[in-house]
């Protein structure tokens, strides 16, 4: 079962070594989805991370475990504002790990709820992010460093 999902999608590193690990970023439009997928890229020390897709995501369930995949249409751009579609360094496939949900304003101290999102009848963990704050790509990796 294949589901598709409104969201920028990207393989984080957050080591030189580990595998990387998927990251779907769900939010209003506007609220810094994309903007955070590329600090994330641009500023990964190792240069690993890579985008799967931008605005929309294939999830498709193997097994127990949930696929992000980008529909062929969009595979490997970015749609930056003020600038335009360009091609990113972009990777097929890869297990959803976190979603993280982009906010436009502070997030409250302490999370709401149980931190678990539901997909495809999966519970993944989910974070609330100023996802244009400074601290957001670093926020998320010392989340998935932590898991």
């Amino acid at each position: 079962m294949t589901k598709p999902v409104t969201g920028t999608s990207i393989a984080v590193a957050i080591d030189n070594r580990s595998p990387l690990q998927g990251v779907l970023i769900i939010g209003a439009p506007a609220s810094g989805k994309t903007d955070l997928a590329i600090r994330l890229i641009a500023d990964c020390p190792w240069q690993r991370s890579r985008l799967i897709a931008d605005d929309q995501t294939l999830i498709e369930q193997c097994e127990n475990t949930l696929i992000m995949r980008p529909p062929q249409k969009i595979k490997g751009i970015l749609e930056m504002r003020g600038i335009g579609i360009i091609p990113t360094a972009s990777i097929d496939a890869c297990p959803l790990a976190l979603i993280v949900e982009a906010v436009n304003e502070r997030p409250p101290r302490l999370p709401e709820g149980d931190g678990r999102y539901e997909i495809l009848g999966q519970h993944l963990p989910k974070i609330t992010l100023l996802a244009l704050g400074a601290s957001a790509p670093a926020r998320l990796r010392l989340f998935l460093q932590n898991q």
